[in-house]
């Protein structure tokens, strides 16, 4: 399960802020059960910028509950939660779209 962390615009500003206020992405609760107590539990690593194909790894933090020992994670919000590409990238794909573009046309 994903919080998102907004006013985070891009890579560059996610890994500065990242690097100098990391406790601003600790969510407020779980976003399971409720529970106030939220430990660090590592991070992972996603691929953004696909669209000038660069594939910059971005590391997200991940926590996890004290009462009911799930995890959950912490997105930057320039990230959509289960797509590969980024907010900007799909808002260009769905106007192609719209403007009557094929699949393999938008695809390339």
């Amino acid at each position: 399960m994903f919080h998102i962390f907004s006013s985070i615009y891009d890579l560059k500003q996610h890994t500065g802020h990242l690097a100098e206020q990391s406790e601003d992405y600790r969510p407020k609760a779980c976003l399971h059960c409720g529970g106030l107590v939220l430990h660090k539990h590592g991070s992972y690593f996603r691929q953004a910028d696909r669209e000038t194909g660069a594939l910059n790894p971005v590391e997200i933090p991940r926590f996890r509950c004290a009462r009911c020992r799930k995890t959950c994670s912490t997105l930057p919000e320039f990230l959509s939660p289960y797509r590969w590409y980024d907010w900007n990238l799909q808002e260009k794909a769905l106007k192609l779209c719209i403007d009557g573009f094929s699949y393999n046309a938008i695809a390339k």
